[in-house]
């Protein structure tokens, strides 16, 4: 059995299904014997479990950019913090009804490691392009897309949430 623990903190789990039992918390559907799975630790009943995706699944649903809404956050691999409005990557963590429960947040360029272990399992298109197609900014786009490749991003500045800066200026 291939498997690896991408994140510690989170314990995201890439490995090979050892049994054809589990299904995908997003399509529902069951991960055949043998294929490859992504899980997030999870809850049912009060009691710990892994919740197991496809790879393509995690990769389309569970991937999702958005802005910060406050200053509060920080990354779960890097603990850096991210500003109010600054573009992060969630990785969001399902319930047994399919409703979001709660986000892992990243720095989009910490996670670039998680991305590309999900992305190498992947078989039905999904690709960092399509996990950043979300994104309307085109240099926000840009931005993300080489920083969960892998390409260094650290001289370019974080996109921000080009609607902050109308929220911020006072009513006319």
């Amino acid at each position: 059995m291939s498997s690896s623990s991408l994140d510690p903190l989170v314990h995201v789990t890439v490995s090979q299904a050892v049994s054809g039992r589990s299904s995908c918390q997003v399509c529902k559907e069951k991960i055949p014997d043998k294929s490859m799975r992504v899980g997030l630790p999870g809850k049912n009943n009060g009691i710990s479990c892994t919740k197991w995706c496809k790879p393509d699944c995690f990769a389309a649903s569970i991937f999702v950019f958005d802005y910060a809404p406050t200053g509060r956050a920080r990354c779960s691999l890097s603990g850096r913090e991210i500003a109010k409005g600054e573009l992060r990557l969630l990785a969001r963590k399902l319930n047994c009804q399919g409703k979001v429960a709660t986000n892992i947040i990243y720095h989009p360029p910490a996670a670039a490691g998680i991305v590309q272990e999900v992305l190498a399992h992947c078989t039905g298109g999904a690709s960092v392009a399509s996990i950043c197609e979300q994104i309307e900014d085109t240099r926000a786009r840009a931005w993300a897309r080489d920083a969960i490749s892998g390409v260094p991003v650290t001289a370019r500045p974080v996109p921000m949430d080009p609607h902050a800066a109308d929220e911020a200026k006072p009513p006319k």
